[in-house]
This record gives structure tokens, sequence and C-alpha cells, in this order.
């Protein structure tokens, strides 16, 4: 089991990770095995996972003064960069997320564009447009589909790994502010502008 924690020092991001053969859950003390290593991205760093695997590691960055957003993989056990992901036409890099078996990565750009990219090779293997801005993406645990949320009130679902545009739903809320699915792929919770919860 590994995951991580962070400080951000400018555009210089300390990383550690820390693994053990337990589950953090029934430990007394945070895991001993620790590896880590100064990286220095482009951009002001918002965003970090790990894949369910616990091999690779996505840090996403947003665009500023000039600097164009995107996303970065590393090596979980070496932190050493492995692809630099193109990640959109404006660059503004929102929450990344793996599928469960970590065959796919699913980025997203604030204002344009959804891409799925094999995290083994760095390769984009589809891509779908949006007309809003989109904040937040959680992948289903069939493997074969992501749902998106938008900055207003829709969720939209789009297939893998082809990026196409499944459906989309307007929730009623102003802004949705957080979105997470369980794990068994039936309850998706919503979290809006006006602190109500929507769950079906």
């Amino acid at each position: 089991m590994c995951f991580t924690r962070t400080a951000l020092l400018c555009s210089a991001l300390l990383m550690a990770t820390f693994a053990s053969g337990q589950d953090v859950a029934t430990t007394a003390q945070l895991p001993l095995q620790k590896q880590m290593r100064l990286s220095v991205f482009p951009g002001d760093v918002e965003t970090i996972r790990v894949a369910p695997g616990g091999k690779l590691i996505c840090v996403g960055w947003r665009s500023d003064k000039g600097v164009p957003g995107g996303a970065q993989l590393l090596d979980a056990q070496t932190l050493q960069p492995r692809f630099a992901l193109d990640i959109g036409q404006d660059g503004s890099n929102s929450d990344p997320a793996f599928t469960s078996d970590s065959r796919f990565l699913v980025t997203l750009s604030f204002r344009s564009m959804l891409r799925i990219w094999d995290p083994m090779t760095g390769k984009m293997l589809g891509q779908g447009s949006k007309p809003s801005w989109d904040w937040h993406v959680c992948c289903h645990p069939n493997n074969q589909e992501c749902i998106s949320s938008d900055g207003q009130a829709e969720i939209r679902r789009w297939g893998i790994p082809s990026g196409k545009l499944i459906a989309e739903t307007d929730t009623g809320f102003k802004r949705i502010v957080g979105m997470d699915l369980s794990r068994d792929g039936k309850r998706l919770a919503l979290i809006g502008r006006r602190d109500g919860v929507l769950a079906n």
C-alpha cells in the first residue's frame, strides 16, 4: 500500500511516498519506507493522484501568468518523471482520475477537453469536447465509463477509452462543488452551492 503527501515550494514539489506491507488503517504509526524527491513543475500544482495499483502518480498544475497548465506521470517508487501529458487547449488542469484497474487515466482541462490516456505509455487514446468548465471526474468501476461535473449544474457520462459523450443531465444545482461515486457504481453523490446533497 502506498500514499503520498506533498509540500509546495514555489514551483517545486517536495514529494514523499510511504510504503508498507501493512494496511495503514491497522498500523499505529506512519509506514516507514520513505522515498523523497524534489520535483520542479512549470505551474502551480493543484492535484495529485495515485494509481490504484500503487505504481504511478499523476500530478497536475494549472495555467498561470502565461505558463500553460498540464499533467505529468511519475513512477511512484522512484518519483522519476515518466510522461508529460498535453491536457487540452486552455491547459488548466482539474482533477485527474485513474480507472480501478489502472489501465486508463482521465484528465480534464477546465474549459474544453476531456482526454483519456494509457498511463503505461503516455499515449492519448481518446478525447471529448465539452461546452463548459468541468471541475471533477470519477471513473465507474466497470472501467468503461467516467462521469464529470461542471462548474454549474450538469454531469456528463463519457466512454472509456473513446472519450465519446454518452449522456448529460441537469442536476438542478446552481453550482456543483464536489462529487464522488460509490465503489459499486450504483450511487453518485453531489454537493452543490446550496450545500445540498443529491444521490441516486
